[in-house]
């Protein structure tokens, strides 16, 4: 395997092969130590990392979501291959990946024809049979989550263990969990206690089902290991502290994490086949399985024994620093993105609070957000943040703005990717998801948060606040729009035009050489329509009309609709008040138009009336009474022709 760059130099070449890690997690006993193994792998490689969370933002528990059956091929043009764990994505994926010719290695799982890395379960579990066996027990009983494959895995582990001993397997000593979880024990111990206990042993699946399995049973009165034996695996870091502390099989995650990605970047430099490579097993005795508790020797103090409790009271001061910090990273995230109404969360100002050395994100363009296909959407990269070079969160901070479209397979943008340039840095890649609120892909650039339960994770705190903000804001916009226009044109209603009215009003008052006009149309046989179509009829009209209004003005021109069959038209910054009767001619043979409204022919007259600033008015108000009562006199001059048999349409002024 390549050697190489662990200890080498702090800052990475330019040009380095990317590795795609898929995971749901990047926090946790599993996910987390197998991420640190991939980073110590993509050093020894000379690689970068790329991890892409499969899980939306804000999930929180592997068991509580079901494994994703797809994903956007998320920085797809970039990568040289894939590494990924059980349960990030679902196999069919995974083999149509294989399929298209990408290379791929799975950890802690297995597929046909697909390279996987494993802990060596069944050995794992086989030694910590025998240990028991080793205590004087013959009647020992297996309890985890079978449907997990390295479990179905301990299992046969399990049972090896027993024919090696000479003692045949009973199925009535066998305890399904529902899952790998302290709540998946516990289900199983009060599955033993209704049988009788009938053990005086057990091998759990995972430390998770161990612990919630001993706490059921000391609940109920009995010794742990007096009157059972418990073995875990895992040997997750909780083990050793436990009461009393939990035997275990240690599988060595982050030794298989490195060995994914060696195994990745061999098989592109060799073109080697498939294969299965078993990561050796551990067993660890501890007080759980009836071994007794280790106690110093009497005598002088220790000096190796000082250092490792210095060593432990260090990593607790640590400890409660960081935790310190993440408490008032995101007391200040969230005052950022919640409570800032003036500062726009796509921006990112809000990352320099954050361990981020830089980031990006990209929101789904105008009317993707809901497309089915995720390899189809294209994203709008709305900016990039980097921290400030003196590496101060608190300093001046980069937030470059930026107006391009990138489709998922090219995002990240190599320009961000070339911003992980410490060895620890990662990019990471975060859908901005929230059940059914999908906002488009978040990166994070900088060192990776894997110390820390599943869905605890900052990155995902951060998008999923970031999600929230999103949401908040559009809800707003909708909001002002709603209370802006009309909801069945999308025009400006009275309220907008008259706030626009007003300030043409006050610009024309201050500037003689300023001109501005407004029309004001009502509906000639509108009525009829209704009365006779019914009003679903009348109401595409009135679209369609407003339709004809919007394409027969200037685009800084403003259309609007003031209720039932009226609309005005502010005409802004004419040359001269002539232009306004123009305008006016075009918006009515525009009008008299026959309408195709649901295979119907409709026919509508229009009487247009005109104020323009010629007179310079006072108030908006002003301006509006005079176009209305223009109408008005053009409306009762077409009543006075109809009289005399004449039927032409009318334009008038003041």
């Amino acid at each position: 395997m390549a050697d190489g760059h662990e200890d080498g130099d702090r800052r990475r070449p330019s040009g380095e092969p990317l590795v795609c890690v898929l995971s749901p997690f990047i926090g946790g006993p599993f996910y987390g130590r197998v991420l640190n193994g991939t980073q110590r792998g993509a050093r020894r490689t000379a690689s970068r990392l790329l991890v892409v969370q499969t899980l939306d933002a804000a999930s929180f528990r592997i068991d509580a979501h079901t494994v994703p059956e797809h994903l956007p091929p998320v920085a797809h043009d970039h990568v040289e291959g894939f590494v990924v764990p059980v349960g990030a994505v679902a196999d069919d994926y995974v083999q149509e990946l294989h399929a298209s010719g990408a290379d791929v290695v799975l950890v802690g799982h297995s597929l046909p024809g697909i390279t996987s890395v494993r802990a060596d379960n069944a050995a794992g579990v086989a030694a910590a049979v025998a240990h028991l066996v080793a205590h004087g027990h013959t009647r020992i009983a297996f309890a985890g989550f079978r449907g997990a494959p390295d479990v179905a895995e301990r299992y046969d582990g399990y049972r090896d263990g027993l024919h090696a001993a000479g003692i045949v397997p009973a199925d009535d000593l066998v305890y399904d969990a529902p899952d790998n979880l302290e709540g998946g024990g516990a289900v199983a111990a009060r599955a033993m206690l209704a049988a009788g206990l009938p053990s005086t042993a057990v091998v759990c699946g995972t430390d998770l089902n161990a612990i919630g399995l001993m706490r059921v049973l000391r609940a109920a009165g009995l010794d742990v290991p007096g009157d059972q034996a418990v073995v875990g695996f895992d040997d997750i870091d909780r083990a050793a502290f436990e009461q009393p502390g939990l035997a275990s099989v240690a599988q060595p995650m982050e030794e298989i994490g490195a060995t994914a990605v060696e195994l990745l970047r061999e098989r592109r430099a060799a073109a080697e086949g498939p294969r299965t490579v078993r990561v050796p097993t551990t067993f660890v005795p501890r007080e759980s399985c009836g071994c007794p508790v280790e106690r110093p020797a009497p005598g002088p103090a220790d000096a190796d024994r000082a250092d490792r409790a210095d060593d432990a009271r260090e990593r607790t001061f640590a400890g409660a620093r960081a935790l310190g910090r993440t408490l008032a990273m995101h007391y200040e995230l969230t005052m950022d993105l919640l409570h800032t109404p003036d500062e726009d969360p796509a921006a990112l100002r809000w990352m320099r609070h954050t361990f981020a050395r830089a980031g990006c994100l990209g929101l789904w363009t105008t009317g993707e957000r809901s497309v089915p296909d995720p390899d189809a959407r294209t994203l709008r990269v709305t900016g990039t943040y980097e921290r400030s070079p003196d590496g101060d969160a608190a300093g001046p901070v980069a937030t470059h703005p930026v107006a391009r479209r990138t489709g998922v397979r090219s995002f990240p943008p190599r320009d961000v990717i070339a911003l992980a340039r410490d060895p620890e840095d990662v990019v990471l890649v975060v859908p901005a998801k929230v059940n059914d609120s999908d906002w488009g892909l978040l990166t994070f650039v900088g060192p990776l948060q894997t110390g820390v339960e599943n869905g605890r994770e900052s990155p995902y705190q951060c998008t999923a606040l970031l999600t929230v903000a999103l949401d908040l804001r559009h809800k707003e916009e909708q909001l002002r729009r709603a209370a802006l226009h009309d909801p069945l044109t999308g025009l400006p209603n009275r309220a907008l035009f008259t706030e626009q009215l007003q300030r043409s009003v006050a610009r024309a008052q201050h500037h003689t050489h300023y001109h501005f006009g407004v029309l004001f149309l009502d509906l000639d046989g509108f009525k009829e329509v209704n009365d006779s179509l019914g009003h679903a009829v009348g109401d595409e009209v009135l679209v369609a009309v407003a339709g004809r209004i919007s394409r027969a003005v200037r685009a800084n021109d403003l259309a609007a609709r003031l209720g039932g069959d009226e609309f005005v038209v502010l005409l802004d910054g004419m040359s001269s008040t002539a232009d306004a009767t123009a305008v006016a001619e075009r918006l009515s043979r525009a009008l008299l138009e026959p309408l195709d409204v649901g295979g119907t022919t409709v026919h509508v007259g229009v009487s247009v009336g005109i104020a323009t600033s010629e007179r310079v008015p006072g108030t908006a108000d002003d301006v509006m009474r005079d176009a209305d009562a223009a109408m008005y006199r053009v409306k009762q001059a077409r009543a006075a022709a109809a009289l005399e048999g004449l039927t032409t349409r009318g334009v008038g002024g003041r």
